[in-house]
């Protein structure tokens, strides 16, 4: 832990874990939940390119569950940011979109401060192939499909808009009665990753150079609760074996 430099400004234990810590991620049962919805509203459409779309925006959901990158560098995955042999993402960008009428999709370098690298398991790796087998079917088939190199895609294959993610999360939370605990967006999946690696018993050190450290408040919030209730679970199986 020597090399892990804290800010001078974290706040204090008792502040950092005294809100309601728990709406700042998702259960398991949550999130199973969310991951059925877009099933039900692809069934619910019968045109290709809306139900593309869906199926779509089903990755970009699941991926980021899976990964926790934040949505802005998810979208601005490329093809060469992924090394198939070594399973590792390159992170060097993210997606912005201007405030056009007709607003375009914007990718600026990524932040050094971030990690620049993501090991990716066998599930993200499905997922990136999946999708990019969907783009290469769209590109066969629609002549409005340019290929502007990007993995997670809409129908003419700019990134796929961030709000059409958060619409379908919105929509999820609703279906499922989630909202009326919680703000489903795609932020919240991001902290949800958090709270996976503190269940798996990740080190707080391992786990802030694999999520963005600058949000160094929310994740020892999020680890905070996770373990406390780990630790409150123990003891309760504790007293019952005595």
């Amino acid at each position: 832990m020597k090399d892990l430099k804290i800010p001078k400004d974290v706040v204090d234990y008792e502040a950092a874990t005294t809100e309601d810590d728990a709406n700042k991620y998702l259960t398991q049962r949550e999130i199973d939940d969310i991951f059925a919805y877009p099933d039900y509203k692809i069934k619910q459409h019968k045109r290709a390119d809306v139900k593309r779309n869906l199926k779509m925006i089903q990755y970009v959901i699941e991926f980021q569950v899976l990964n926790g990158m934040r949505i802005s560098e998810l979208l601005a995955i490329q093809p060469h940011n992924i090394d198939f042999e070594n399973i590792t993402l390159l992170i060097d960008g993210s997606i912005y979109w201007d405030h056009q009428p007709k607003g375009s999709a914007i990718r600026y370098d990524e932040d050094e401060r971030l990690p620049p690298l993501y090991w990716i398991d066998s599930k993200e790796h499905q997922h990136i192939e999946a999708a990019m087998l969907e783009n290469k079917k769209e590109a066969s088939w629609n002549d409005r499909y340019m290929d502007k190199g990007y993995v997670f895609t809409g129908s003419t294959d700019s990134p796929m808009p961030q709000d059409q993610v958060n619409d379908m999360l919105k929509e999820a939370a609703d279906w499922t009665g989630i909202s009326k605990k919680k703000k489903v967006t795609s932020h919240i999946l991001h902290h949800n990753h958090i709270s996976v690696l503190a269940f798996l018993d990740v080190g707080i050190k391992a786990l802030m150079n694999r999520v963005d450290r600058s949000d160094y408040r929310t994740i020892l919030q999020i680890y905070t609760h996770v373990t406390d209730k780990m630790n409150e679970t123990m003891m309760d199986k504790l007293e019952k074996v005595n």
